[in-house]
């Protein structure tokens, strides 16, 4: 997913963007409603990702702003709706000088190539009470949206984001923003005569139904935003032969906090993985190495990197680009403005790129997510995401070795230790060298043994009960 395409698709379905609207009129008439429920009439209004224009003007703004991705879109909205000013912009270049009482995003976060990245845009046309009301479709329905556009009865999506409201909300508020509101609405989003609207007015309000609704909004306003800290950082690179990946991932990790220090872990490797890292430490001053012996698995090559490392910060890398190197500055971020004492990433936002993670292992990470969110008390969307980061004073309590990464001792000493968890989202892309460590069925069974460990150590033995 990214911008150019976005913009592409919508184009692209731009001349049969109402009539799809009209097919579904009665969802889009509720979404209408759902928004003029939170705004009064007569207010400065921006809505990014305005398409035509409809929900704007229903909100009878006393200013009204729609900026959207696609030129094609803006110039149908242009025409219908002259009084009100629409621009062509991405939310991530926003560039309006006026400051607004309402934003609104309808359906946008879903077609975000990165939600962080355009959450801290959105300050920008922030005055200090500005309200932003966002709406996005809830995760449980994507199946059968999906079945509903290859029948051609919905309007076609393109690259979609699923992201559920906990995580989101979450990340709202990494990015500086407080939540006034969050929920679901909408159980029956197709009309069906009198039994829609007992639906959707009566049914939706009980709370074990609740969380099924179509719709998921949030309303939120920014606060001042907190400082980091400038600490020293420590990135590990554990490694096991990535002769192709090693020197292009350290040159792609950028300067992170005071003092920065890359340190790889050489596991064993049987290529030149030591032999390339020695070559770049003369260019290179922040890298150092270390090489194990014998291969003896990811956790003990973390610990080791853990155990010598010289900073505060401590953040883990795996070797193969999976996760952009780019993003590491901002799992520093949070930990060093407080926002968090341990950032777990989590692959479970953004599409992933093709071939990079087998759909069996995708299902796989997504049901162990519930699974330890359930046992662990925290939001936890993907415990295998192998970027991770922490303090060192919290590291040194927690037990490592009782699992093969090294991912499970760290979630799970972090909720021992009663830290604040956050995870953050990255772009998991597919390897570019080499071949992937996983083996879908014997770490299936050792991530049901971890399940069976956790519930016994964080639901039977500490202090949580059943």
């Amino acid at each position: 997913m990214n911008s150019r395409n976005i913009e592409k698709h919508f184009d692209n379905i731009a001349a049969d963007y109402d009539y799809w609207k009209k097919k579904s009129w009665y969802y889009h008439k509720l979404i209408k409603q759902l928004f003029s429920t939170f705004v009064p009439t007569n207010q400065k209004v921006l809505e990014i990702g305005c398409g035509t224009g409809d929900v704007l003007t229903f909100l009878k703004p006393s200013l009204g702003y729609g900026v959207d991705i696609s030129e094609k879109m803006v110039r149908i909205a242009r025409k219908k709706y002259p009084a009100l000013h629409f621009l062509k912009q991405g939310i991530e270049d926003l560039n309006i000088r006026q400051k607004f009482d309402y934003i609104v995003l309808a359906d946008l976060i879903d077609h975000l190539p990165d939600i962080f990245v355009a959450l801290l845009s959105l300050r920008k046309a922030c005055h200090n009470n500005t309200k932003v009301i966002i709406s996005t479709i809830n995760p449980f329905w994507e199946p059968f949206l999906d079945l509903a556009e290859k029948l051609k009865l919905k309007m076609p999506e393109g690259e979609h984001n699923w992201v559920p409201l906990t995580s989101l909300t979450s990340l709202i508020e990494i990015a500086d923003y407080e939540i006034i509101e969050s929920g679901y609405r909408l159980l029956m989003p197709i009309y069906i005569p009198i039994l829609s609207n007992v639906i959707n007015h009566f049914f939706q309000k009980i709370p074990v139904l609740k969380n099924f609704g179509f719709v998921q909004y949030i309303i939120f306003r920014k606060i001042p935003l907190k400082k980091s800290r400038a600490l020293n950082c420590s990135v590990i690179i554990p490694a096991f032969n990535e002769e192709d990946n090693i020197d292009p991932c350290i040159k792609r990790i950028p300067q992170i906090g005071k003092n920065m220090e890359i340190i790889v872990v050489d596991d064993g490797s049987t290529d030149s993985t030591s032999k390339i890292v020695r070559s770049i430490i003369p260019k290179e001053k922040r890298v150092k190495l270390i090489s194990l012996s014998k291969n003896r698995g990811k956790v003990w090559a973390v610990k080791e990197g853990f155990d010598r490392a010289k900073g505060p910060v401590l953040i883990i890398l795996d070797a193969d680009m999976s996760v952009p190197p780019e993003e590491l500055k901002y799992f520093y971020q949070i930990l060093a403005s407080g926002k968090a004492e341990f950032i777990n990433g989590t692959r479970m936002f953004y599409p992933l790129e093709n071939q990079s993670m087998r759909q069996l292992n995708l299902w796989g990470n997504k049901i162990f997510g519930i699974i330890f969110s359930w046992m662990m008390q925290r939001n936890i969307s993907d415990t295998l995401c192998g970027t991770k980061a922490l303090l060192k004073n919290d590291y040194q309590k927690i037990s490592m070795g009782g699992d093969p990464w090294g991912d499970f001792d760290l979630l799970f000493g972090a909720t021992k230790l009663g830290l604040s968890v956050k995870e953050f989202p990255i772009h998991y892309k597919k390897r570019v060298a080499g071949e992937s460590k996983m083996k879908t069925i014997n770490h299936g069974i050792i991530l049901t043994i971890m399940c069976l460990k956790g519930l016994y150590e964080l639901k039977i033995k500490n202090k949580y009960s059943l």
